[in-house]
C-alpha cells in the first residue's frame, strides 16, 4: 500500500466482551457518569449526553471537558476513545516488565513528540502490543471518517495505508459504521452533527489537532516509517471535512 508495512493479526474477542456496570449506592461523580454512558453507548451526540446525564446541565463547560477526556469528535458526534473502548470490553492487561515490546510500539509510544505534543498517548502500562494495535486500527478507521468528504469510507481507504487482516478491519468498521452493501461504502452509525462544530468552532479545531496526533501515532504503531507517517498526516490534515 501507499504507506506499506504490516500489522500482526488482532485478537478476536467477540465472545469475551464485557460491559462495565455502575456501582450501586450514592451517585457517581460527573466524569464517571459520562464515561459509563459512553461505555454503554459507544457513540453519542452532545445533546444526548446532556439528556442522559442530568447533572450535566449544571456545568456545560465541565461536561464538555469531561466528554473530551473519554471520547473523540467524529463528524460532530462523540465516539468513545479506543483505549477506553477496548479496556471496557476486555479488561486491563497489566504489562510485565519483562514482556517484549515490539519496535513499532516503542516507536509509537514516543512518536507524538515528533509533532510537538504527547497528550494523545495510550495508557501503555495497561496495554499489550496486541491491544495497542487494535486501538491503532480503530483510530485509523475513525480518522478517515473525519477526513473523507461526505463521510463515506471504504476498507480500501485503510488498506492503502497499512496491511490489516480483512476480517479484523471489517470488525472495526462494523463497530462504528454501517455498510451500503451495493457500493461497499461505510457511513458512521450516528448521523453527522455539523451544527455542533459550527457552534463550537474552538472545540472542533482542538479535536482536529488531536486527530492529527492520534492518526500519526496509529500509523507508526502499525509499522509505518515515522517520516512517511508525518508526511501523510501533515499533508492530509483536514480532519473536519463535510
Amino acid at each position: 500500500g501507499y504507506l506499506g508495512n504490516q500489522t500482526s493479526h488482532a485478537h478476536q474477542g467477540g465472545n469475551n466482551m464485557k460491559k462495565s456496570t455502575p456501582s450501586p449506592g450514592k451517585p457517581q461523580p460527573l466524569r464517571n457518569q459520562i464515561e459509563q454512558l459512553f461505555c454503554t453507548r459507544d457513540m453519542l451526540h452532545t445533546n444526548e449526553v446532556f439528556k442522559l446525564v442530568p447533572a450535566a446541565d449544571r456545568s456545560k463547560q465541565k461536561t464538555l471537558s469531561f466528554i473530551q477526556e473519554v471520547a473523540v469528535l467524529v463528524r460532530g458526534v462523540w465516539v468513545i476513545k479506543s483505549d477506553i473502548y477496548f479496556k471496557n470490553r476486555f479488561g486491563t492487561e497489566e504489562a510485565k516488565s519483562k514482556r517484549a515490546i515490539s519496535s513499532h510500539i516503542l516507536a509509537s509510544k514516543s512518536s507524538s513528540t515528533l509533532l510537538g505534543n504527547d497528550s494523545e498517548s495510550y495508557p501503555w502500562e495497561e496495554m499489550t502490543n496486541q491491544t495497542v494495535r487494535k486501538c491503532a486500527v480503530r483510530d485509523l478507521v475513525l480518522s478517515q471518517f473525519c477526513k473523507v468528504k461526505g463521510g463515506r469510507v471504504t476498507q480500501k481507504n485503510i488498506s492503502s495505508l497499512v496491511k490489516v487482516q480483512t476480517q479484523t478491519l471489517r470488525e472495526v468498521f462494523t463497530s462504528v459504521a454501517t455498510p451500503n452493501k451495493l457500493s461497499r461504502v461505510w457511513s458512521l452509525k450516528s448521523k453527522d452533527d455539523k451544527s455542533f462544530c459550527d457552534r463550537n468552532s474552538s472545540i472542533a479545531k482542538t479535536e482536529g489537532k488531536r486527530w492529527q496526533l492520534r492518526e500519526f501515532r496509529a500509523l507508526i504503531a502499525l509499522g509505518v516509517d515515522s517520516e512517511k507517517a508525518k508526511e501523510y498526516v501533515t499533508g492530509n490534515n483536514h480532519y473536519m471535512e463535510w
